[in-house]
């Protein structure tokens, strides 16, 4: 995905996976690495984290969110990607949770996250308002 192209799409009013899923179909790629490239060029406090059996597999950050989300870090009885995993439904829209929930700091980040049934596996997207 070219920068030049998919740059001026990633800064919207509000980040979201609503955003991330637009472009993906505009571009004609991939869910996960459109959210992947959108972190990457927002200027929002964003990361995008991958989850499996509970636990972060992965996470990348954007240039403005810290501290990180730490790989193998067990979800939180807080974090809706977590519901997923224990089989309750995720919430469609972004919701605000407690920032120890994803990372080592105070403060809300929003957090969305959509279910890969076939891969058991969560994709997050998470922000932090500036």
């Amino acid at each position: 995905m070219p920068k030049a192209l998919i740059e001026p799409h990633c800064h919207p009013r509000r980040p979201t996976l609503d955003v991330v899923k637009a472009l993906a179909e505009r571009f004609d790629t991939t869910f996960t690495a459109t959210a992947i490239r959108f972190v990457d060029l927002t200027e929002e406090s964003c990361a995008v984290v991958w989850s499996e059996n509970g636990r972060v597999k992965w996470s990348i950050p954007g240039r403005n969110f810290y501290p990180t989300v730490s790989f193998g870090r067990t979800l939180s009885g807080l974090s809706h990607a977590g519901d997923a995993f224990r089989g309750k439904p995720l919430p469609r829209d972004p919701q605000l949770v407690p920032g120890h929930t994803w990372v080592d700091r105070d403060g809300d980040l929003w957090e969305q996250s959509t279910y890969f049934r076939t891969l058991g596996a969560v994709l997050t997207l998470l922000w932090r308002e500036s």
